[in-house]
Parts: structure tokens; C-alpha cells; sequence
């Protein structure tokens, strides 16, 4: 938010985190509210990411407020619901220049919003003097009392982190997410907000078992590294429908040993989860790399596996109708491929790569599923050795005789 000024005029900085907001006025006829804040300050606004479908949203949004000697005497945040049609308002804070600079450190303080029914927003400011010695004066003639005591300094949450490192984030699938389509299923992706930044996957079209493999790197300061959102949406003509979200730690994953292909539920909804891996590097000037590097010295080699297609698979339900799909289990990794409405023999050509070492697992399990709107059934499975994938090498095709099911093969 700093606008252009001569240093002659400056008196300080501000720095301005709004942390959250709670009990917020909900306007909207069906579900919650998808509310960001606006901070306006003379000419200049500035404006946070949308927390979508809550009225108690957390943004972490953090400004820096230029203070000139005729700057104005308020910063003003509000609080608006984003929506297709029109912005609606959900209250309003005004917080005096003067007070925060008279205070200097304002620490997670609650403050009431106007113009609304309800809501609270938590707010910390800093104010930063300019370092002109010619200034000081003119800076205690405008705050008209003594500011220099003694007390013990306390650190700034604003300071420029002492220690830097990076956060490497995999969202590898999604398992069972909810479906809001009444046509299909969803199309989903997912994104990932930390401190003012957003990073987006791409969209799987029609399924609910999505396969990503999405990474992103995230600087962080080792001291105070916060937590990551996780959110899932699903693609739609007007408004993406919010499937499920989740939080990560950076403090755990940082001082402990990290997360590796980790199933975590997903939280505002009625099922799915997400496979991820989260890893810490403390050498920011390390090249950026994806979480399988540190395996590499391990791996023998990989296994390249495409699952092609299927034939005679069982019918069940009432109807007898299936929308198959496949899913690969290696170790700790799935693979899930988009389903195939109304097929008995449907085709996939669906492929995964996994790494193979001494220390991996001896075996592939595949299912052949039935993609439901309520609970998806097994239509049958087959196991491979690895072994004898070893044996062979060379690339075959190869049909195999489901288990646990009355027909098919893949």
C-alpha cells in the first residue's frame, strides 16, 4: 500500500495485519458467506484473498500504511461478501492513525465493526518512525505525550524473519469427495492460500477420486512459519462449489519429520480427503525439487504401468449399469483414473509411475470400482508381483482375471 512520497514528509510506516474476523452478519439466502477485506487508506485500497463459505474467516493479511505528515487521520477496513451478482457488505472498522501511533504495538486486538448486526475482526499494527533524526521532533509535537519509556521491548510480529527456509507441498490426489452435481460428477481442484499468496491446481474433469500430483514451493520463516489452507472446489458454470478444506502446521512438519503421502480428511464437508506430502528444506538457496529427490539414491529403477482397458465386468445394482473406474494402490501411493459412465468394457489407458528399491513394496493392487453418488462398490480386483513385472521387463500386454467378482478381466 505504499505510495509514492518525499522522505521529507514521512514520518513512518504502519504495518497493518488483519488476522481475522468472527460472528459476521450472514446475508446470503443459501449458505454462508464468502467474505474479504478491503483496506482503504487515503486513495490507496488494498484488498485480501476470500475465505469462501464462513462466517469466522482467518486471512493472515498483512499491508504496510506509508504516514506523511498530511496523510489521513483513519485507515478504514471493511469487510464485504463476495458474490456473482453484487459485493455485499458485512461491516465496517476505523481504525485512527494517531491511536496506533501512539501505541506503537497493537497486539491481536478484538474490534467491534460498524454498519453491520455482528462480527469482530482481530487486528495488530506496528508502527515503524522514520530514522531522520530531523523528524523526532515533529514526531512527539504530533503525539502530544511521551512515547520513550522504558519498558521491556517486545518483538515485532512484523519484523523480516531471522531464519528462511522452504516449504516443498505435494497434494497428491483426492479420495471420495462429496459430489453437489446433480448431473455427473464434480470437476475439482484445489488451492492452496498462505499469507497473501495463492497457488491453483489444475482441473480433473468428472471424477471424484482426482489425481493432481500438484507441487508448490512456499518461502518461510522458520521461527514463525504459520499454517497453509487447503481448499477444494469444484468447477462450474457461475460459482465454483466449495468441496472441503484442511490445514497444515508448517511449525510440526518443520521441527518434526515432515509428512509423506499422508491421507488427511477433509473438514466442512461429508467426505473426502487429500494424499499429501509436505517437506522442509532450511537452505533457501537450495534449487527447488520435488519430495521423490530424496528417495533417488534408493530407487533401482521405475515401473511405467498402464491399465488399458476392461472387459465383461460384473453388472450390478438394480439397473445392472456401472461407471467404472481403476484404482492403484503401491504402498502408501494411489492412483485413481476418471470413470467411464455406463461400460462394461470400458478403456482407460489409464498410466502411473512408481519407483522400485529393495526396501519397496513386493506387490500393485488394482480395483476395478463402480463410481456412486453415495458410496462406490468394488466390482473386483487383481494383485501383481513385482517380481514378475522384473521378470519380464520389456513392455507386454497382458489380460488378467479379476478376483472377488463373478466376470471380468482387465
Amino acid at each position: 500500500m505504499d505510495e509514492p512520497s518525499k522522505t521529507s514528509d514521512r514520518i513512518g510506516f504502519i504495518h497493518l495485519r488483519v488476522h481475522k474476523a468472527r460472528n459476521l452478519e450472514n446475508k446470503d439466502t443459501d449458505g454462508k458467506s464468502d467474505p474479504f477485506i478491503e483496506v482503504q487508506f487515503g486513495n490507496t485500497t488494498e484488498k485480501s484473498t476470500t475465505v469462501m463459505n464462513n462466517q469466522n474467516p482467518e486471512w493472515q493479511f498483512q499491508t504496510k500504511v506509508d504516514v506523511l505528515k498530511d496523510s489521513p487521520k483513519d485507515i478504514v477496513v471493511s469487510i464485504f461478501d463476495e458474490d456473482l451478482q453484487s459485493t455485499d457488505p458485512l461491516g465496517q472498522a476505523v481504525l485512527e492513525v494517531e491511536e496506533i501511533i501512539t501505541k506503537k504495538q497493537i497486539m491481536k486486538q478484538w474490534i467491534e465493526l460498524n454498519k453491520c448486526q455482528s462480527g469482530e475482526i482481530q487486528i495488530s499494527s506496528h508502527f515503524v518512525p522514520t530514522e531522520n533524526e530531523k523528524f523526532k521532533k515533529k514526531l512527539t509535537d504530533l503525539l502530544t505525550k511521551d512515547t520513550t519509556t522504558n519498558q521491556t521491548k517486545q518483538p515485532s510480529i512484523f519484523q523480516k524473519p531471522k531464519t528462511f527456509g522452504k516449504i516443498y507441498l505435494t497434494i497428491h490426489s483426492a479420495h471420495s469427495l462429496m459430489n453437489k452435481d446433480l448431473v455427473g460428477s464434480s470437476d475439482p481442484y484445489v488451492v492452496v492460500y498462505y499469507q497473501k499468496r495463492m497457488y491453483k491446481s489444475s482441473i480433473v474433469k468428472n471424477s471424484l477420486n482426482p489425481f493432481w500430483d500438484f507441487s508448490c514451493s512456499l518461502e518461510v520463516d522458520r521461527e514463525a512459519p504459520g499454517q497453509a489452507v487447503l481448499r477444494v472446489f469444484d468447477e462450474d458454470i457461475g460459482k465454483d462449489d466449495f468441496l472441503g478444506e484442511t490445514y497444515i502446521d508448517f511449525k510440526e512438519v518443520i521441527f518434526g519429520a515432515g509428512i509423506k503421502e499422508k491421507n488427511i480428511a477433509l473438514e466442512k464437508c461429508k467426505s473426502g480427503s487429500l494424499l499429501i506430502s509436505v517437506s522442509y528444506d532450511k537452505n533457501e538457496k537450495k534449487q527447488i525439487q520435488n519430495l521423490e529427490n530424496a528417495e533417488r539414491s534408493e530407487t533401482n529403477g521405475f515401473i511405467e504401468l498402464n491399465v488399458h482397458k476392461a472387459k465383461a465386468i460384473e453388472k450390478k445394482g438394480k439397473f445392472g449399469i456401472v461407471d467404472p473406474y481403476v484404482s492403484i494402490t503401491y504402498g502408501r501411493k494411489n492412483f485413481i483414473s476418471t470413470a467411464i459412465k455406463n461400460r462394461h468394457n470400458p478403456e482407460w489407458n489409464y498410466k502411473c509411475k512408481f519407483s522400485v528399491s529393495e526396501t519397496s513394496p513386493k506387490s500393485i493392487s488394482i480395483e476395478i470400482c463402480d463410481e456412486n453418488k453415495t458410496k462406490d462398490r468394488i466390482l473386483g480386483n487383481c494383485v501383481i508381483q513385482i517380481q514378475d513385472i522384473l521378470a519380464h521387463k520389456n513392455d507386454e500386454e497382458k489380460w488378467i482375471k479379476l478376483e472377488n467378482c463373478k466376470s471380468g478381466e482387465i
